[in-house]
């Protein structure tokens, strides 16, 4: 008598009896107690139970037996003893591949060069995300994309740290106030006490911006705001 996936002919009872649920990956068994064919991902082990293919040959989603992988997880592939070697380790920066030395993709941060190796996109000029080696997808802050793909600095912007176009600045550098209206920035002026006590809360956000209760000095140094020299005439920064 022939029975179903996961049940055994039972001559006693002389019915179709279940496998045990406590066999792990059994799709087939003799006795309630011995599996003799195993779901994919899992092979016979020793003592007729299914052992998980993964938790004897690391990477491996199907197998023949411990030591004979057939198949490997996506982010792996077969090496020549039969077990499966992690893409990332044998390409820095693979996340899929067809074997070490051949790449399919990428992860997120690299492109995939001519060569079927990974590149990291920081080998572009401001680029933190690509597709090649001439068609970034996102910048680093200081930079912004321009339309034909390419990252180019916020400098260009007089005074700009961080900016979402060549004409719109988002965070100014050190010495530089963000006009909130027209998105430039402008040289940054005291003009009172009253305008140094104002200017107390600048935080330090990135090289040459101030740091909390510091202003920035015409001569490019940091100088707290409580002991700041400033010309009397002009009431410029000296």
């Amino acid at each position: 008598m022939k029975c179903n996936a996961r049940f055994y002919y039972n001559s006693t009872l002389a019915t179709c009896v279940k496998c045990r649920n406590d066999i792990s990956g059994c799709l087939e068994c003799t006795s309630s107690t011995i599996c003799s064919k195993c779901d994919p991902g899992y092979f016979v082990g020793n003592v007729s139970s299914c052992v998980l293919c993964d938790s004897v040959l690391s990477g491996c989603s199907k197998c023949s037996s411990a030591s004979v992988c057939l198949e490997c997880k996506s982010t792996f592939y077969i090496y020549s003893d039969n077990s499966c070697r992690d893409c990332k380790l044998a390409m820095p920066g693979c996340s899929h591949c067809i074997n070490g030395s051949a790449c399919q993709s990428c992860y997120h941060g690299y492109f995939l060069n001519t060569s079927s190796l990974c590149q990291t996109c920081t080998s572009i000029t401001g680029c933190l995300s690509c597709i090649s080696s001439t068609h970034c997808q996102y910048c680093e802050t200081s930079y912004f994309l321009g339309s034909d793909n390419i990252c180019y600095p916020c400098s260009v912007l007089e005074g700009c740290y961080a900016c979402t176009n060549n004409v719109t600045c988002s965070i100014c550098g050190g010495g530089y106030i963000l006009n909130k209206d027209e998105l430039v920035c402008n040289a940054m002026r005291v003009e009172s006490h009253e305008t140094i006590t104002s200017l107390k809360l600048i935080t330090r956000f990135v090289n040459n911006s101030c740091l909390m209760h510091y202003l920035y000095a015409k001569d490019m140094t940091y100088t707290t705001s409580d002991s700041i020299n400033w010309n009397k005439t002009t009431k410029l920064l000296l």
